[in-house]
C-alpha cells in the first residue's frame, strides 16, 4: 500500500513505516541507504500534478486518479521523478567513495544491469544457420553469432512490416529501405576475417558456452556434443559467467554504425575552431551554405554579416547541415539499389531469425506491509505449467500448491496477475507491489502483443461510428514495462470490441 507521509519534523533521524514503506518501492535499501530515505519522504511531502488526484478505496487501499485520461493507477504519479533522482544520488555516493568507474559504459552504471540477459543456445542455433555457421565444426564463430542475437538496430533504422508479413528496415536518415539487416554485412565480414586465422584448438576450446534462462539461471551447453547440463563443466573456466554477462550487456547496448549525433549548434560545441572568422574566406562554411543564401539572411535578419552574433548563427546552422551530411555519407554504403524497398519479397529473400517471446516457467510478485512496526515479506510464485501458487512469508516460510481465487471466485490465472493487482492471500486483502524482471518482460510482451489487437479492431470500428479511443490513449499514456497493466482487462476489451465490429460488420469480425 502507499501512503501519504504526516506532516510531521523527522525525530533522531526514525522514519514512519509509511516512509520506510514507500522508500523500498522506490529501490531504496532501507538498512544500508538511511542517508537517502529523505527522497521518499520528500516525494511522499510533494504535492500532486495536475490532474492527479488521491483516492482511497473501500478496502483502505489509496490509488491515484487521472481526471483527462479516466485513469487509475497504484503508481505514484511521481515515481519516475524520484526513482531517478534516487539513482542520481546513489551513483553520487559510489563515485565519491571511490567505488564507481566514471569511465566505464553508461549501461553499466547500476547493479541492476549486471543482472544476466536471458538468451538461449537455441536462438544462437537459428542465428547460425541463417549466417552458414556450422556450429558442431565452428564453435569458435558462435561468439559473435551470440552478439548478432543481442546487439539492437543501429538507432538511423526502425523493422517495419510490408503487406505480406515480410520485414524490411527504413532508414529514417538517408529515407531508404531495404530487404537486408543493416547489419548483416558487418557480422558476415568478422565472421570471414575470423575463419582466416582460427586454430583447431580455438574450436575445442569454445565448445562449452554459457545461457541463462529468463529467471537468470545458468546452464552450460556443448555445441559438439549438443549436452546440456546445469553444473559447469571440469574444463570451463572460472570467470566464464561473470565474462559473459558482461559481454552480454555490451553487446545489447553496442551502436555498430556509429552513436547517435548529439545535439548541434550549442555554444560548447567547438563550431568557432572549425570556422574562420570571415564568413566569405571559409571555404568549408561556404561548401554548405553559398554566399547568396547568406546575404538574404542577413537582409531578412536585418542584421550585417559581420555582426558576431549574425556569424555565429550562421555557423550554428552550417554545422547542423554538416552533422546531417556526415552522418548520411556514413550510411549510404548500406542502401540498396532502388530508392524504395520492393513491394514483394523476392524468392531467395531470407528472413532474419527473432528471439522468441519470453516464457518464464514462473512469474513471480513481491509485497510486504508493516505490523507494529515490523516490516513483513511475502513473495508470490505462479507456476504456468501448474497452475497454482508458491506463497513466501518472510523470506523464509514456503506453502506450496496454493490456488487462490479472485473476486468473482474462480481461480487466477496468470493473465489475472498484475503489478497493482490487489488479491487475497491467506485471509489478508494484498497488493502486488513489484514483480521479477523476468515476469515483467513477460507482462510487457503481452501487453503489447493484445493493444496491437485491440487497436485494429478499434480502429476499424472507427472507420464507421466514432467510440472512446481508449487503446490508442493507453499507448500513449501508459509505461507498459512497469507491468500494472491488467491481461484480463483488455482481453475482455478487445471481446467487447469484436461484438460490436460484428454488429457492423460480421464479415470483418474474428
Amino acid at each position: 500500500k502507499v501512503f501519504r507521509a504526516p506532516q510531521m519534523p523527522r525525530k533522531s533521524k526514525r522514519y514512519p513505516p509509511e516512509v520506510l514503506d514507500f522508500a523500498v518501492y522506490l529501490g531504496i535499501d532501507v538498512d544500508k541507504e538511511e542517508d537517502l530515505i529523505w527522497i521518499a519522504e520528500q516525494c511522499l511531502s510533494e504535492e500532486l500534478p495536475e490532474p492527479w488526484t488521491e483516492h482511497t478505496s473501500s478496502r483502505g487501499d489509496i490509488y491515484f486518479y487521472n481526471s483527462e485520461t479516466d485513469e487509475s493507477t497504484v503508481e505514484h504519479p511521481l515515481f519516475h521523478k524520484y526513482r531517478m533522482l534516487y539513482e542520481e544520488k546513489r551513483q553520487e555516493k559510489l563515485i565519491s567513495s571511490g567505488k564507481f568507474d566514471q569511465n566505464q559504459e553508461e549501461s553499466f552504471q547500476y547493479d541492476d544491469s549486471l543482472k544476466p540477459v536471458t538468451i538461449s543456445h537455441e536462438e544462437v542455433l537459428d542465428m547460425a544457420q541463417y549466417y552458414d555457421v556450422h556450429p558442431q565444426h565452428e564453435c569458435d564463430l558462435l561468439q559473435i553469432v551470440r552478439e548478432a542475437v543481442l546487439v539492437p538496430l543501429p538507432w538511423m533504422f526502425r523493422e517495419v512490416t510490408d503487406r505480406h508479413g515480410n520485414p524490411y528496415f527504413y532508414n529514417e536518415v538517408t529515407d531508404v529501405s531495404q530487404r537486408i539487416h543493416p547489419l548483416d554485412e558487418i557480422f558476415r565480414e568478422r565472421l570471414d576475417r575470423r575463419r582466416q586465422v582460427v586454430s583447431p584448438q580455438d574450436h575445442v576450446s569454445a565448445q562449452w558456452q554459457v545461457f541463462f534462462s529468463s529467471a537468470g539461471t545458468p546452464y552450460f551447453y556443448n555445441f559438439i556434443t549438443n549436452q546440456l547440463q546445469e553444473e559447469k563443466p571440469s574444463s570451463v573456466a572460472e570467470q566464464m559467467v561473470e565474462d559473459q554477462i558482461l559481454q552480454d550487456h555490451r553487446s545489447c547496448v553496442l551502436q555498430l554504425l556509429g552513436p547517435k549525433p548529439e545535439t548541434t549548434g550549442s555554444k560548447e560545441s567547438g563550431f568557432d575552431e572549425t570556422f574562420t572568422s570571415d564568413l566569405f574566406q571559409d571555404e568549408k562554411l561556404l561548401e554548405l551554405i553559398d554566399e547568396k543564401e547568406i546575404a538574404e539572411m542577413a537582409g531578412l535578419l536585418e542584421m550585417e554579416v559581420a555582426d558576431p552574433k549574425f556569424q555565429k548563427f550562421v555557423r550554428e546552422i552550417a554545422e547542423d547541415r554538416k552533422s546531417f551530411e556526415d552522418v548520411k555519407q556514413k550510411f549510404t554504403t548500406f542502401q540498396i539499389d532502388s530508392h524504395r524497398v520492393d513491394s514483394k519479397a523476392p524468392e531467395s529473400f531470407k528472413r532474419r531469425p527473432h528471439p522468441p517471446p519470453p516464457a518464464p516457467k514462473r512469474l513471480v510478485f513481491f509485497s510486504w506491509w508493516f505490523e507494529e512496526a515490523v516490516k513483513k515479506y511475502i513473495e508470490l510464485r505462479y507456476d504456468m505449467e501448474a497452475k497454482n501458487f508458491q506463497i513466501i512469508l518472510n523470506k523464509s516460510v514456503a506453502l506450496r500448491d496454493v490456488k487462490i481465487a479472485g473476486r468473482d471466485g474462480e481461480q487466477l490465472q496468470c493473465w489475472d496477475l498484475f503489478v497493482g493487482q490487489k488479491i487475497d492471500v491467506l485471509g489478508k486483502p494484498t497488493t502486488l507491489m513489484q514483480a521479477s524482471h523476468s515476469t515483467l518482460m513477460w507482462l510487457e510482451y503481452h501487453s503489447r502483443r493484445l493493444l496491437k489487437k485491440a487497436l485494429e479492431i478499434e480502429n476499424e470500428i472507427m472507420q464507421f461510428k466514432p467510440i472512446p479511443d481508449i487503446i490508442h490513449r493507453m499507448l500513449q499514456t501508459r509505461n507498459l514495462a512497469n507491468g500494472n497493466l491488467s491481461l484480463r482487462w483488455i482481453m475482455r476489451h478487445i471481446s467487447m470490441l469484436t461484438t460490436q465490429l460484428y454488429r457492423i460488420k460480421p464479415s470483418d469480425a474474428h
